[in-house]
């Protein structure tokens, strides 16, 4: 043993015991068995003063800040009474004066339209807040009406300034800020690090809050210690200051992680001379507040703990916190590499333009807005005015247009059915004819499997990145005028799922590069929609012929598109193949393998599977009707009325 370790563990084991007395340990009088404490865990002084004269007194000349410190359910009840008391106080006075002071006609009373208590206390509620008196209003017949007004006027303001003020400071004292600190339960006493072998008191502090930091923290730490005087009397000395590193700047912590306040224990420690023994004997309180600057009000608040001598563990440290932090951190991440992308890649190997970006998804929330306008001005200067020269839509065509700008857009008529299936029919023909174009140079249109090869690392050509964007932007579209405007049909859940579900897709596969099946399930999606959006017009046009030509034509489309090109095609390969270009070893039971947000893009594959099942039923349900009636008069089972006169007309019946 050295030189410097025995001389501390002599000062540990209090071989000299005029170093205890030092500090005015009396190893004679031992503590007593339960300690009162000072000071609660949670900060609140459990001390009370007493013989204290006009101690009231004090307490009311300190009222404001005693309602600050109050409950918030005492605040609110009080602030109701407030506001009850006043109004019904000065009601009762302009009751009493419009009954005494009253006259025959209302012309002559002191204040108009006052009859009853109902009407004074709105007259009184009305005078305080300045609402408006309308009818009642006050005359100048009773002076004495003014003063009681004028009062009322002083008082009023007194009372909203006080009952506010006591709201807003509530509001933004920091109080709940405070609660956020977290103290160690136990202090623990150990060597300062392996170099330094001095002994030294640990304490850590943690500021649980990760949005709200603080600006100039600090702590302190105190104890409060009794003392024997020579004649064997106990005395509390108080609070003495526990050196925590002011004189070198220790003191101010930074409370970005979980903090170790230290103290040594030396000469000028208070604990200096005690061992762990002697320590639990004694009579003391250790006492630790931490101050700082609530950044977002700019008000200081104070935290504080205590700790027993049963609370001070020797010869132990306090286990690792950060790390923890740091995982904990990294798991809310949203844009974690490995919630999105193989292991073998980073998202600055897809910084380059060619790839997609995260922020170009936004661009289709603006696209969207403005198909949406560009919808209304449609079905507004294109469709009405076809419809008018064929004879379809009566009346002016000014006026109908600008009725159906104004909200008829919005509304339910016949022609807000067909205008709806025209728009969307020129919408999917485009699409349609427009991914054909734009997919006939790509890989995946040939090949399923390589919308996996090389993942992620597939460029977007310009068009491919417009044709995207265009239409994720009409599925938002859809999905507004599907909430807000179109006519609620039978399978209204069905489709907000389907376009919620089809947006989530589109963003999740351009996030993570996986457009081309993207691609691949917009270009088949797009195919029957055409069908379907044309034989609804040709339904309510009356073209039985038409229609059941286009039905028939449609239901193998349909068939072949939603029921077989998709799951077995494209969700297979995403089962079976993809995994195998993903990542080595990958397989969709291990949820934690990466990327695991790939797991999430095929349940909601998934889900559109189950949705065509569900829309397949209901269109066997149109071709039983359709065959019960010959091929004439299909209707669309999704639809309880075609216009607000035939709702008109059930109701009837």
């Amino acid at each position: 043993m050295g030189k410097v370790e025995e001389e501390e563990l002599i000062r540990l084991s209090n071989v000299d015991k005029e170093k205890g007395q030092l500090n005015g340990w009396n190893r004679v009088a031992p503590c007593p068995r339960h300690r009162p404490r000072l000071l609660a865990k949670h900060g609140r002084t459990l001390l009370g003063i007493e013989g204290l004269p006009h101690k009231w007194r004090n307490d009311v000349r300190n009222w404001f800040h005693l309602l600050i410190e109050c409950s918030w359910s005492f605040v609110l009840f009080l602030f109701s009474i407030g506001y009850l008391g006043t109004w019904i106080f000065y009601a009762i006075l302009y009751f009493i004066i419009a009954e005494t002071k009253g006259a025959s006609t209302n012309e002559s009373r002191c204040i108009t339209e006052v009859y009853d208590f109902a009407s004074a206390f709105l007259f009184s509620m009305e005078s305080q807040h300045t609402i408006g008196y309308g009818t009642r209003h006050m005359t100048t017949e009773c002076p004495i009406a003014y003063f009681v007004l004028m009062t009322q006027c002083i008082i009023g303001v007194f009372v909203q300034t006080m009952l506010g003020g006591v709201i807003i400071a509530k509001v933004l004292r920091p109080k709940k800020r405070k609660q956020e600190m977290r103290f160690s339960d136990v202090a623990v006493i150990g060597p300062v690090d392996e170099h330094d072998r001095r002994p030294a008191l640990f304490i850590r502090i943690a500021d649980i809050q990760e949005k709200l930091f603080l600006a100039e923290s600090h702590v302190r730490l105190y104890i409060a210690q009794n003392k024997f005087a020579p004649n064997g009397d106990k005395i509390l000395v108080g609070l003495r200051d526990m050196n925590v590193g002011y004189d070198s700047g220790w003191d101010r912590v930074l409370l970005l992680w979980p903090v170790m306040v230290r103290h040594v224990i030396d000469e000028h420690s208070p604990l200096y001379g005690l061992n762990e023994e002697e320590m639990r004997e004694k009579d003391f309180e250790l006492i630790m507040t931490v101050e700082g600057i609530v950044e977002a009000t700019g008000m200081t608040f104070q935290a504080r703990t205590s700790f027993l001598p049963e609370e001070i563990v020797w010869n132990q440290k306090h286990g690792g916190a950060v790390s923890a932090f740091q995982t904990a951190a990294a798991m809310l991440s949203l844009w974690d590499e490995q919630l999105w992308l193989p292991g073998n890649t980073t998202w600055e190997d897809l910084a380059s333009p060619a790839y997609p970006q995260r922020n170009d998804f936004m661009f289709t929330l603006a696209i969207g807005f403005l198909m949406l306008v560009g919808r209304i001005l449609i079905e507004s200067f294109v469709f009405l005015p076809i419809g008018w020269l064929g004879g379809w839509v009566e009346g002016p065509l000014s006026s109908r247009i600008l009725s159906h700008i104004c909200g008829g857009f919005a509304g339910k008529s016949q022609f807000k059915k067909v205008a709806e299936c025209a728009y969307r029919f020129t919408y999917y023909l485009c699409a349609f004819t427009a991914g054909y174009f734009v997919l006939r140079t790509e890989p995946q249109l040939a090949s399923v499997v390589d919308c996996w090869r090389n993942w992620p690392m597939h460029e977007v050509s310009a068009k491919v990145w417009w044709y995207y964007q265009i239409e994720t932007g009409f599925y938002w579209g859809l999905l507004f005028s599907q909430l807000f405007f179109d006519i609620k049909r039978k399978d209204f859940l069905q489709m907000t799922l389907h376009h919620a579900i089809t947006i989530l897709l589109l963003w999740i596969s351009w996030s993570m590069n996986m457009v081309r099946v993207g691609t691949l399930i917009l270009f088949s999606h797009d195919a029957a929609d055409i069908l379907l959006e044309l034989g609804k017009l040709f339904r309510y046009a009356g073209w039985d012929t038409a229609l059941a030509i286009d039905f028939v034509v449609f239901f193998f489309l349909w068939t072949g598109t939603r029921l077989i090109y998709y799951p077995f095609y494209v969700v297979r390969s995403v089962i079976f193949e993809a995994p195998s270009y993903l990542m080595d070893n990958f397989s969709w039971w291990n949820l934690t393998q990466r990327p695991i947000v790939a797991r999430a893009l095929l349940v909601m594959l998934c889900l559109l599977v189950v949705l065509h099942v569900v829309w397949t039923i209901l269109i066997l349900k149109i071709a039983q009707s359709f065959s019960m009636n010959g091929g004439a008069g299909v209707d669309d089972v999704r639809e309880d009325s075609d216009s607000e006169d035939d709702d008109k007309k059930k109701k009837k019946e």
